[in-house]
């Protein structure tokens, strides 16, 4: 046993965890976990390309699945995407807990694992970085930071993610402050294989630009294969600078329409009217989309030939 975990630990480090990430909303309806679309959902994803995906994150509304809908969750997307990457969403607020999730994590086979900055009781730098290290020297799987301090109340500092970077088991940092100035001090100050993975769609690529290796994305859901084109146009180095901003042009109405409330709503609505979805259901206290914010997310799809008359799904 202990020879094939460190046989599928060298080869979880030897994974490229970089590009286009989608962090996967998850299907309801009814109530409970809709599996025909989740699969309709992944077979589009791997379609267009997609390198990596999160389950269990933010945008899959974790605070809001049972143990068993996670598992579900991530066998789904096992079985369905053989050749992308899944990292899972494990953290939370108590170190105990965590721990007892990246077990489960190692159980399943994860490539890597994602954990949160603990939120609510807002520790301080010290014990943030005392928090991750535990977590790093106990886990058998690579482990990514997730800094996204508008949800957790407090944020990593710059020095706690350059210390935490010397640890040989943190691989990177899903950065979504959407604080570009940070994120280039980060790959300034960190080692050289320190993954920077941009978390804020709206910024990410301008942190490509900079240096960052990826994407962990929410509208990836339905702009996937252009997020993979432009993606490799910034890492070219090949007219980047006019292909961001043909992107910016085109795409940042929209953006605001997909992020006009709290995420996921946005995207939920947006993938029941492409009929990746059967519905935009969110569990409460998540409210789906008012008609007023659908209408106008409805007319940025039309205008950016993601959704036509006839596709309309409402």
């Amino acid at each position: 046993m202990e020879e094939r975990m460190d046989g599928d630990q060298e080869k979880r480090k030897k994974k490229d965890m970089r590009g286009i990430i989608t962090a996967l909303a998850s299907p309801f309806l009814q109530g409970e976990l809709d599996f025909v679309s989740f699969k309709k959902l992944l077979q589009f994803q791997v379609n267009q390309g997609i390198d990596g995906f999160v389950v269990n994150g933010t945008t899959a509304e974790s605070p809001c699945l049972l143990p068993e809908e996670v598992e579900q969750l991530f066998e789904w997307t096992k079985k369905e995407a053989k050749e992308a990457f899944l990292i899972l969403g494990v953290g939370g607020n108590c170190t105990k807990n965590t721990l007892a999730n990246i077990k489960k994590a190692e159980e399943w086979q994860a490539d890597a694992v994602l954990a949160v900055v603990p939120y609510y009781n807002k520790p301080p730098q010290r014990g943030l970085i005392w928090h991750f290290k535990t977590l790093a020297d106990k886990s058998q799987l690579p482990l990514f930071l997730y800094n996204v301090p508008a949800r957790t109340g407090v944020g990593l500092s710059l020095e706690s993610i350059v210390e935490l970077s010397g640890h040989p088991n943190i691989k990177g940092i899903k950065e979504a402050s959407g604080d570009k100035e940070l994120g280039r001090k980060i790959m300034e100050k960190t080692r050289k294989d320190f993954i920077l993975l941009s978390g804020d769609d709206d910024t990410c690529f301008d942190l490509c630009a900079l240096g960052a290796q990826g994407v962990v994305s929410v509208v990836s859901h339905i702009l996937g294969q252009e997020m993979k084109q432009l993606f490799k146009i910034i890492k070219r180095g090949e007219k980047g600078e006019q292909a961001l901003k043909e992107y910016k042009d085109k795409y940042k109405a929209l953006l605001k329409r997909i992020y006009c409330e709290s995420n996921p709503i946005g995207i939920k609505m947006a993938l029941h009217l492409m009929g990746l979805f059967h519905s935009a259901e969110l569990r409460s206290p998540l409210l789906a989309l008012s008609e007023l914010e659908t209408k106008k997310l409805k007319e940025e799809m039309q205008r950016t030939r993601l959704l036509s008359e006839e596709k309309e799904n409402l």
